[in-house]
């Protein structure tokens, strides 16, 4: 019999992969340059559906920065997605609550997609949104380290969570 670490792995290399129902995750999409990485939030409402976050800066914002709070299915689809990184669970009774603090989260400059993500992770923590065990940096750097490190598999079905 398959344990549950196993049958994860399996769903994850047959690419038919599920959220986890009330899952919160820092999310890590590939840019064109090699080892950039864009930086959003994702809450996973049920295994398939669910809101992501981010700051988006493109032509069609004036190049400036823009917050996007987008429900989505099958977020995990995205071939831009190199890795979801589990921060912890959020009870269904506070994902709108949730929605609406991260829309509050300063936008002031200096700011980047992954500054603007720190602001929302250290203010969700100081309120007791989430509970982190670790640092803010730390969760940066492991979460760059997998990304980096994670083998490229034929047809790009090289995505992960941890």
């Amino acid at each position: 019999m398959a344990t549950a670490a196993q049958a994860f792995l399996a769903r994850l290399e047959s690419g038919n992969f599920e959220f986890e129902p009330n899952g919160f995750y820092m999310l890590l999409s590939e840019l064109k340059d090699p080892g950039k990485y864009h930086w959003g939030l994702y809450l996973a409402y049920n295994q398939r559906d669910g809101r992501v976050f981010h700051l988006e800066k493109s032509e069609e914002t004036n190049m400036e920065w823009k917050f996007q709070s987008d429900p989505t299915t099958e977020a995990w689809v995205s071939k831009a997605l190199r890795l979801a990184y589990k921060l912890g669970e959020i009870e269904p009774d506070w994902h709108e609550a949730l929605a609406l603090r991260i829309s509050m989260v300063s936008r002031d400059e200096p700011v980047t997609c992954l500054t603007w993500l720190k602001r929302a992770l250290r203010e969700l923590h100081e309120e007791d949104y989430i509970t982190l065990t670790r640092s803010i940096t730390q969760l940066e750097f492991d979460a760059l380290s997998r990304a980096y490190t994670l083998p490229r598999q034929p047809g790009g079905n090289d995505r992960r969570v941890f």
